[in-house]
């Protein structure tokens, strides 16, 4: 398991499982803070996944939280509808 929010990106793409992100069409802008942290956004679009390290141009959702917040979400141990 990544061990800071940029070795979780890194790690991403071959994570991810391409059913179920078949018909998706949005582009996600993570801005995280504190240490580790950075701006990260992930592209799905045509039944595919890309990762960018920064900013993106026109993100249709924009989620913002700190790196041990972050780590907290994708091992579990914080619920995202909190």
């Amino acid at each position: 398991m990544a061990a800071t929010p940029a070795e979780y990106f890194a790690e991403l793409p071959g994570k991810v499982n391409k059913d179920k992100i078949k018909g998706m069409n949005a582009i996600y802008q993570w801005d995280i803070t504190g240490d580790n942290g950075g701006k990260w956004h992930v592209i799905l679009k045509d039944d595919n996944l890309a990762i960018g390290q920064g900013a993106a141009a026109t993100p249709n959702i924009t989620l913002t939280l700190d790196a041990q917040n972050f780590m907290d979400l994708i091992s579990g141990k914080l619920n995202g509808q909190m």
